[in-house]
Order: structure tokens, then C-alpha cells, then sequence
């Protein structure tokens, strides 16, 4: 679910792009196979990067548990 939120997060930005003269939607330049691969690399790092400080916060609160006993 939450790679699905990177993706779609990434697409969107990547798709929009908003100037003075308004918005222009790039949807040839992002129905192409380069752009869909990078998008997934992209959240796919984002996730991982996620899941990573979520193990280095939980094993930083039991070595904190660990210390005040």
C-alpha cells in the first residue's frame, strides 16, 4: 500500500507540472517505459528507505529499554 502511495505520489508531481503561464500536462512524456521504470525505482527507494528507519528506530528503543534496566 504504501509503495502504491510512493508511486502515485511521484507520478503526479512527475505528470503536473504548474507554471505562471498554468498548468501543463506532460502525459505523452510519462506514458513512456522510462518514465514508468523510474517512477517505480523511485518508490521503490523510498520505501526501502522507509523500512530502514523503521528498523533502526526499533532497534534504538529496545537498546534504550535494554539500558534503563
Amino acid at each position: 500500500m504504501l509503495f502504491a502511495i510512493f508511486w502515485l505520489h511521484v507520478s503526479l508531481l512527475d505528470f503536473i507540472n504548474v507554471s505562471q503561464r498554468g498548468s501543463l500536462f506532460l502525459w505523452q512524456e510519462n506514458l513512456q517505459i522510462k518514465p514508468i521504470v523510474l517512477h517505480i525505482v523511485i518508490a521503490a527507494s523510498a520505501l526501502a528507505f522507509y523500512i530502514l528507519i523503521s528498523w533502526l528506530f526499533a532497534k534504538l528503543s529496545q537498546l534504550s529499554e535494554r539500558a534503563k534496566s
